[in-house]
């Protein structure tokens, strides 16, 4: 019985390091093609509001990989083999920069391989949340079984929704038991605590280290709290859900909107950093939008510190505008809203 418990646990966790390699070398060929587009800065290696850059990448190759699949998606299913293709070739691209980290030190094998052991326990009574098969799951097949459905919102209103965590997680159906689609939840829970890992024990003088730590004994504190806790900390949710992953984000955008601001140093990998989250932020849940205050601020002092002409920050900008582009384009398609289901932005005109 125990060697069995082993050997499934040792094939989640081999299933897990595949979809978090994965996203990782996505979240690398993102930076690799802002790179390319900029042709003036050098984005790979460097560190980002003072954190290994690797840390985040499997988030960076989150949103990569979920916007790559929704403008395919206004052409194919994404269960389509063409669709696999391409999202491969553009792991490829790796191949064109093979400098990679080749230490490894006491924090790969905390960050990397630690935390995730540790968080991969909860795959033995995690079960599907209750939103699962009342729209996300329903969601999901459509977008594997056909390309765009103009009027989507017209079978089932949640359907008008479409967070962009419904395009990953259709694309990692891998199996009949759908365990992966965990894995992606669990893949943001071990970025954050390898971040606050990072800042709080390992990177000594850390300026976010005091952050980390009041961060980390809140994280403590609320175990003891009203009913037992869990009053707004962080905790691993049910299969299909994705609040956690929003509330990481709005954490990172937060963080490091104000570290900047306070420090007034602004580096270009930054600011696009910076903007992609604050988009991944919105394309999961429309109420985060409200982290918009600070990354104005944040966007505004950049500018009035002339660090970067504003021509190049449109041109650093343009990969993630043309999937803004195409986000609100797919949401209009489906829910003749451009952000559903806001009315300000709806125009009723599709017959």
């Amino acid at each position: 019985m125990g060697i069995d418990i082993i050997l499934s646990y040792l094939i989640y966790f081999s299933k897990y390091l595949l979809v978090s390699l994965f996203l990782y070398l996505f979240g690398r060929s993102f930076f690799l093609i802002l790179q390319s587009l900029s042709n003036k800065y050098t984005f790979i290696g460097l560190d980002i509001f003072f954190t290994k850059s690797n840390i985040i990448y499997p988030i960076f190759g989150f949103f990569f990989l979920g916007n790559t699949l929704l403008i395919l998606n206004f052409f194919l299913p994404l269960k389509s083999y063409i669709v696999y293709l391409i999202c491969f070739a553009i792991i490829l691209l790796n191949l064109l920069e093979t400098n990679f980290e080749k230490k490894v030190n006491y924090f790969s094998l905390v960050g990397f391989i630690a935390i995730p052991m540790i968080l991969l326990i909860s795959t033995y009574d995690t079960n599907f949340h209750y939103d699962a098969g009342y729209y996300h799951l329903g969601t999901q097949n459509w977008l594997r079984e056909s390309n765009i459905i103009l009027g989507f919102v017209n079978i089932f209103w949640p359907y008008g929704v479409g967070s962009i965590y419904e395009y990953v997680s259709s694309f990692f159906w891998i199996d009949k038991s759908l365990q992966s689609l965990h894995f992606i939840n669990l893949i943001f829970i071990s970025s954050f605590f390898s971040f606050c890992f990072y800042h709080s024990i390992y990177l000594k003088n850390s300026k976010l280290k005091y952050v980390t730590h009041f961060l980390l004994v809140y994280s403590f504190i609320d175990n003891f709290g009203i009913s037992g806790g869990r009053n707004g900390f962080i905790y691993i949710e049910g299969i299909t859900a994705f609040d956690n992953a929003v509330g990481i984000i709005f954490y990172f955008v937060s963080i490091f909107s104000l570290v900047r601001i306070k420090y007034e140093k602004y580096e270009p990998i930054e600011l696009v950093s910076l903007f992609t989250l604050f988009v991944l932020a919105i394309q999961l849940k429309i109420s985060s939008a409200l982290v918009s205050i600070l990354f104005l601020k944040y966007l505004y002092s950049f500018i009035k510190s002339r660090e970067i002409k504003l021509k190049n920050i449109f041109s650093l900008f343009s990969l993630n505008i043309f999937f803004i582009f195409g986000w609100l384009l797919k949401n209009y398609l489906t829910s003749g809203c451009l952000i559903f289901p806001i009315n300000l932005t709806c125009k009723n005109n599709f017959s």
